[in-house]
């Protein structure tokens, strides 16, 4: 009888023990699982924020690429003789104006397409756009001056 208790007993702790082990190893594989997941989110978030950051940096770029191409139209359509030749190269540098203007909506206003969203200016960039270099500016006075050129090429 004695025995058969003792054995009940062993048999009841080895049980629990055994759902004890059980509970802590569904316990230790949740807390890495929600690691896993924590670190998957902030991977995304991260992510998506250096995909908008690189999409700023090719629109920022372009804006450069865009004024010589403007400037380099200009020469060529104030020099050209040919009128067929002008003509494709007004319409050159209005697709380039248009871009540009675009894309410093797309920069000063931080709405940038229904992909990437919009993000919010800085406060180091708002004072390079609004501030003492004032370039909003100077690329809004570029972009008439462009659009004027234009119009009197195209007369």
């Amino acid at each position: 009888m004695l025995i058969c208790r003792l054995k009940n007993q062993f048999k009841k702790k080895i049980k629990d023990l055994k759902f004890k082990l059980t509970l802590r190893y569904a316990i230790a594989l949740s807390l890495i699982a929600c690691a896993i997941l924590l670190a998957f989110f902030m991977m995304q978030g991260q992510l998506k924020q250096n995909e908008k950051d690189a999409y700023i940096i090719n629109i920022s770029g372009m804006q450069r690429m865009l004024s010589q191409r403007i400037a380099l139209f200009s020469r060529e359509i104030f020099h050209e003789t040919n009128q067929r030749e002008v003509d494709k190269l007004v319409a050159k540098m209005d697709k380039a104006i248009f871009k540009m203007r675009d894309n410093h909506r797309r920069l000063t206003t931080g709405k940038l397409d229904s992909k990437q969203g919009s993000y919010e200016l800085s406060e180091a960039i708002q004072n390079i756009y609004f501030g003492e270099k004032n370039l909003d500016t100077r690329v809004r006075d570029y972009v008439q001056k462009s659009e004027e050129f234009l119009n009197l090429s195209r007369s």
